[in-house]
């Protein structure tokens, strides 16, 4: 890959953090709307599509449209590929709870995944394509191991939202998808050319 943009965690993650304080109410009650749908054993068949959609309300919000609280649900239009990438996430936890593997290999998948999910959304790729392109961006980058560190980050964002007895995630969930879709931005489409699509990640 030629012309590897820098991998700026602080900047993903600032600028992510106005991206979700331009809409926080918004993607803070259409959390809230989905929590429902969250709660065990529900979460394991509804929380991919429903971090889908919020995905794909912060790209829009990004692009300077005006997302809706029902469009968390749009994720739901590509089910099954956002299932299958999401089910990264608890296994990741797994991996855990068997250090040092768990502690090398966790940041590294949730980066992946963090990057595949506006693939799927915003460029309609089929999830292995997303994920395949994801990992070869990961693993073949120079720097993989800032890569790491932002995969670190955006796991312990996760984390402090469960600690907070979970109500936390109506607010973290859509800051960590408010920080990739700004990641996504800065690697696979440069801001001009993004500014220049229209503001609707979900296709034609």
């Amino acid at each position: 890959m030629a012309n590897q943009p820098t991998v700026a965690i602080e900047k993903w993650l600032t600028d992510g953090w106005k991206l979700y304080k331009q809409n926080r109410f918004t993607f803070f009650f259409a959390s809230l709307l989905a929590a429902p749908l969250c709660i065990p054993p529900l979460f394991i068949f509804f929380s991919g599509p429903l971090y889908a959609g919020l995905c794909g309300m912060a790209i829009q919000s990004m692009r300077g449209g005006d997302p809706r609280i029902r469009d968390i649900f749009k994720g739901f239009g590509r089910y099954w590929a956002a299932f299958f990438l999401w089910l990264i996430f608890p296994v990741s936890l797994i991996l855990l709870c068997a250090p040092p593997i768990g502690i090398l290999f966790v940041p590294l998948l949730w980066a992946t995944s963090m990057l595949a999910l506006p693939l799927l959304i915003d460029q309609g790729q089929v999830g292995g394509s997303a994920f395949r392109t994801a990992i070869k961006t990961v693993l073949t980058w120079k720097n993989w191991w800032r890569f790491w560190l932002y995969g670190l980050a955006l796991t312990f964002i996760s984390l402090m939202g469960i600690l907070g007895f979970f109500i936390g995630l109506w607010i973290t969930l859509p800051f960590a998808a408010c920080a990739q879709a700004i990641a996504y931005r800065d690697i696979f489409k440069p801001e001009e050319a993004f500014r220049a699509d229209i503001a609707q990640p979900w296709g034609k």
